[in-house]
């Protein structure tokens, strides 16, 4: 995993979202300039049946 530093709020929102993938397809894009924290951005695309 990647390490993120003052960036708490984030971590837990990879790790919910780690979780949700267990049970349904989840992508996560994680981007920014390097060397600093990034921003997360969560994309869902839901499987019909």
């Amino acid at each position: 995993m990647l390490k993120f530093y003052d960036r708490e709020k984030e971590i837990a929102l990879l790790s919910n979202t780690e979780q949700k993938s267990l049970e349904t397809a989840q992508m996560t894009f994680v981007v920014g300039r390097r060397r600093i924290g990034k921003p997360t951005l969560y994309f869902f695309i839901e499987k019909k049946e």
